[in-house]
């Protein structure tokens, strides 16, 4: 699977979780400015302790799961698809439109299966997943395009599920059960459970945290493919590589 032309999904999403969780354990550390990439994930951790009422250590392990989970939706088999034809000269498109959509879904399941079945508190860290991308922008005019794009089959669960076996490890979460959940929803019609799910969020009133997250996502996210040499580059990364 992967997450750019010639640079491996599952590898992204750790190094992006890594980055966040513990940017000195990086494997290109030596290239990053790691003390100033831990000011940024350290302010906003404390910024989301406070904010959710929950302890520094906790807010650090979901925020590296948000980052872990960004990219999570590009395993489904047509952003696969796209992105296959993209990197290999067919396509002027990698197609990828609506990955975060999959990608909040995949989330939102994660954290509750984590979190003993409620996302209480936990919507700032789902909605940085989800907006990673669009940052301040409304949701409202992206959501019609991201449901017409997005389309999620059974065949498509087995990549999902080798992609959270790490997480198993990592932050101690029940595959099985997380998959449960997913299978379940694509039994009740998962374009409207992911609707749903997106509105409760919306709706909690802690929506607009989630920009805290988007941005240290959006962070790791650019600083691991410019270290890679993606050719997907973001100007404010330049000051966090050394």
């Amino acid at each position: 699977m992967l997450a750019w032309c010639g640079y491996e999904l599952g590898k992204h999403l750790l190094n992006t979780y890594t980055l966040i969780a513990r940017p000195g354990d990086y494997e290109y550390a030596s290239k990053v400015r790691i003390d100033k990439l831990e000011r940024e994930v350290d302010a906003i951790t404390n910024r989301l302790s406070t904010l959710l009422g929950i302890d520094q250590a906790r807010a650090r392990v979901y925020l590296a799961l948000a980052g872990y989970l960004h990219d999570v939706g590009k395993a489904l088999s047509m952003y696969q698809a796209n992105l296959g034809a993209y990197c290999g000269g067919k396509s002027r498109s990698p197609g990828l439109f609506g990955h975060e959509l999959a990608s909040m879904w995949v989330a939102y399941r994660v954290y509750q299966a984590i979190n003993n079945g409620s996302i209480k508190k936990l919507e700032p860290f789902l909605v940085g997943v989800l907006t990673h991308h669009i940052g301040r922008q409304s949701i409202d005019g992206y959501l019609v395009r991201w449901f017409t794009n997005l389309y999620i089959t059974r065949a498509d669960m087995p990549s999902i599920e080798a992609l959270l076996r790490p997480l198993a490890g990592l932050v101690g979460l029940d595959v099985e059960y997380t998959m449960a959940w997913l299978e379940q929803d694509l039994d009740r019609l998962a374009k409207l459970e992911i609707n749903n799910m997106v509105r409760d969020l919306y709706n909690s009133g802690l929506a607009m945290f989630g920009e805290l997250v988007a941005y240290i996502i959006g962070l790791a996210d650019a600083i691991d493919h410019q270290v890679h040499g993606t050719g997907i580059t973001n100007p404010v990364v330049n000051a966090f590589i050394a």
